[in-house]
C-alpha cells in the first residue's frame, strides 16, 4: 500500500457516458443510468439496493425518512443507512429533521455542485503540489 493513501478523503467519480434513446424509455433504466454515471454503482455490479432507493429518493422531492425508506424497500435498515449515509457524504442529499432531502434545489443542482466543489478543491490541491515540481 502506498502510504499517502492515508490522505485520501474522498474520490470523485464521474463517467462520461453516451445516453442513447432506449435509456430514455423507462425509469428504470434511466436511474440505471444515472447511477453508474455518477459512480454509484460499479459497471458490472450486479446488486440493486442503491437503484431503489434512488429511485425512492427522487420520487419524494418533500424529503422522506430512513422509517419510511424501510417499509417500501426490501432491504435492511442497516443497507438503507449506509447507503444514505453515502449519499450524503457525496453532497447528494440533505438531512434535516430526520428526513432525508434530495437537495435545497434539484438533483441535477445538488450534484453538479458537489462534483463542482469537490472538483475545484482536488485541482487546486494538484495545482499547488505541481507548482512545489516546478520550482
Amino acid at each position: 500500500m502506498i502510504p499517502e493513501s492515508k490522505y485520501i478523503e474522498s474520490e470523485l467519480i464521474l463517467r462520461k457516458m453516451s445516453l442513447p434513446e432506449e435509456v430514455l424509455l423507462t425509469r428504470k433504466s434511466l436511474i440505471r443510468w444515472i447511477a453508474l454515471s455518477l459512480g454509484l454503482v460499479s459497471p458490472q455490479e450486479s446488486r440493486t439496493n442503491i437503484l431503489e432507493l434512488l429511485d425512492l429518493l427522487i420520487k419524494n422531492k418533500e424529503g422522506i425518512t430512513a422509517k419510511e425508506l424501510s417499509s417500501q424497500l426490501s432491504m435492511s435498515e442497516k443497507t438503507i443507512y449506509y447507503h444514505l449515509q453515502k449519499l450524503v457524504e457525496n453532497g447528494f442529499l440533505k438531512r434535516k429533521k430526520g428526513s432525508y432531502y434530495i437537495s435545497d434545489s434539484s438533483l441535477s443542482q445538488a450534484i453538479k455542485s458537489a462534483y463542482q466543489e469537490r472538483f475545484e478543491l482536488s485541482l487546486k490541491n494538484i495545482s499547488k503540489a505541481l507548482d512545489e515540481l516546478d520550482r
